[in-house]
């Protein structure tokens, strides 16, 4: 487990959420079987790291979440939902996307 994961039970701070959304656009997707066979395709830009990777250019501000729709993407979780349990880290990035979320309203303000 990575010195900076979190529990499976604890939310992430808006500081930690970036380490989270971090490791899980950089991990090796070892969550992506948990996707059910026979569920619809998995689109790639609704897969846990494709979110986190835009949260994160959210986050930098490198990409306009009102202009380019990634608040609509954001909201596309039931990859990360369904993955959750298989995460190799153990993070809650639903809670990661949350917050990161949460971060960028109070900076857009």
């Amino acid at each position: 487990m990575s010195a900076h994961a979190t529990s499976p039970t604890s939310t992430p701070t808006p500081l930690d959420s970036r380490t989270v959304l971090r490791e899980c656009a950089f991990c090796p997707n070892t969550c992506r079987p948990a996707w059910p066979a026979d569920a619809a395709p998995q689109l790639e830009s609704q897969t846990p790291s494709a979110l986190a990777l835009i949260a994160l250019a959210v986050l930098d501000g490198r990409l306009d979440p009102a202009r380019s729709g990634a608040l609509a993407a954001l909201q596309r979780r039931d990859a990360v939902r369904a993955s959750q349990a298989r995460c190799t880290f153990g993070h809650d990035v639903d809670a990661a996307l949350d917050a990161a979320l949460a971060t960028s309203a109070e900076t857009r303000r």
